[in-house]
Parts: structure tokens; sequence; C-alpha cells
């Protein structure tokens, strides 16, 4: 039994006027496939450098750039959806807070699913780096401006 469904089911239905970022969720994923194959394509020919690395991770986090403003909206909801569902459900707070808490998840889940993508490729870019190198990577020091 998916108990996702059993959950979906009781959600309460209601227009929070979200816009359908289905378009560019699916272009970000597209372009963190090519981020991948350019960092796979420096791992086989041996030429993750200072300026590659850079240049993967400032592409990673323009993508979570995206994400972040994509899913401003969705973030948004977090006040009025409580109050729907702690309303709806005045006698049982306890399911309320479980079934606002599960409908926020699943409203976030595209954005969320795609930043985890972003952050373990991240982490991987970093670990391979400093396998490489012996060495933090370049963008690791701490100004003191």
């Amino acid at each position: 039994m998916n108990t996702l469904n059993k959950t979906t089911d009781t959600f309460i239905e209601h227009d929070f006027d979200l816009p359908d970022n289905s378009e560019e969720l699916l272009k970000i994923n597209e372009t963190m496939q090519s981020i991948r194959q350019m960092f796979n394509e420096y791992i086989l020919t041996n030429t993750l450098n200072n300026n590659n690395y850079i240049r993967l991770y400032e592409k990673t986090i323009f993508i979570l750039d995206c994400l972040g403003n994509l899913s401003t909206p969705a973030f948004n909801i977090e006040n009025e959806l409580e109050t729907i569902y702690t309303c709806h459900y005045p006698k049982s707070p306890e399911l309320a807070k479980k079934l606002w808490q599960s409908h926020y998840a699943l409203i976030h889940h595209p954005y969320t699913n795609l930043k985890n993508k972003c952050f373990n490729f991240l982490d991987e870019l970093d670990d391979t780096y400093i396998k490489k190198y012996k060495k933090f990577p370049p963008n690791w020091k701490i100004s003191k401006e």
C-alpha cells in the first residue's frame, strides 16, 4: 500500500496560486546533468584543475540560486497552509500538524530533489578535488575583506 497516496488523499484542496515551474525545473535538471557530464569528462581526462573546479562550482551555485528563486512562492505559503489545517482540524492539532507538514513537503518535493542533487554534487566535487590535490579547494579560503 502506498502511504503517500493515502496521505495525499487527506490533503485539503486549496488554490495557493503557485506558479507552474515544471519547465524551468526540467531545464535545471538538464543543466545539472550537463555539469555532471563536464565533471566526469574532467575526471576521465585528468583535467580537474582550479579553473575547472571553480567553473563547476559556480555553475552549481547559480543553479541553487535559481532553485531558491523558483521555490520562493512555495515557501511563502507555509503560514497559510498551517492555518488552513489548524482551522480544519481544531480538535486534532497533532493530525493537523502532520498533514500540513506533509502537504508542505509534497509541494517542495521537486525543488528539494534538485537542491539535494546540487549539494551532493558539490560534496563530490570537493571530495574529488581534495583527494587529487591533497588540499582544500581554492574557494575554501576565507577572505578578510
